[in-house]
């Protein structure tokens, strides 16, 4: 939260340093994923913000809460890499995954 908070323009930050994309874990040792979910989509700064859970809980509750939360995605630990990709391609399109490297960071800058 205070990398994000640091972001918000309101706050002081460069809008330009928020990621795009966020791995949200439910379950942190200081801080409560839903709440920082929640925080994130508070934040008018943060709107365009996308948020992937990716948590050891495979409770179909918490999916549907992060989904009234506003996350994009939930993934279960561990993932395989289909589909990691298959989450990513539903949060950033189709495009933006499929692109190579070069590409995105000539796009982006």
């Amino acid at each position: 939260i205070q990398y994000l908070d640091r972001c918000c323009p309101e706050n002081g930050g460069p809008a330009a340093a928020a990621p795009a994309l966020v791995f949200l874990d439910l379950k942190m040792p200081t801080a409560d994923g839903f709440a920082v979910l929640s925080w994130i989509r508070s934040q008018s700064a943060l709107h365009a913000l996308k948020v992937i859970v990716l948590t050891s809980s495979d409770d179909g509750a918490d999916v549907k809460r992060c989904t009234a939360l506003g996350a994009q995605g939930f993934l279960v630990k561990h993932p395989n890499a289909m589909v990691i990709r298959c989450v990513l391609r539903q949060a950033l399109g189709a495009d933006a995954v499929d692109a190579p490297a070069t590409v995105l960071a000539r796009a982006e800058g």
